[in-house]
């Protein structure tokens, strides 16, 4: 992906956004969630983004993505992986 096409959307809580290589990462000063037990759905933070494929990429290429997720002090939980498949149909 070209990180240098990101653009930023819509989130849970402000955030500053730095990109590194190819690493992007958002973080969250306050965020203010409710605790996952008392407001399962109110406790989900989000960050919505756009980002462009490389002009270079081949068709049909596998572009794999993943997050770590860490809140206060706690050990990071890692998100599940994506896949996105560029440059065919079906």
């Amino acid at each position: 992906m070209d990180t240098t096409s990101v653009r930023s959307g819509a989130s849970s809580a402000p955030y500053l956004l730095t990109r590194d290589g190819n690493v992007l990462v958002w973080r969250f000063g306050f965020a203010a969630l409710p605790d996952s037990a008392a407001d399962p759905v109110g406790s989900r933070g989000f960050v919505r983004f756009t980002v462009n494929a490389r002009a270079d990429l081949p068709p049909g290429s596998t572009i794999s993505n993943r997050a770590w997720v860490q809140m206060d002090d706690r050990p990071a939980v890692l998100t599940p992986l994506v896949e996105n498949r560029f440059g065919t149909s079906g």
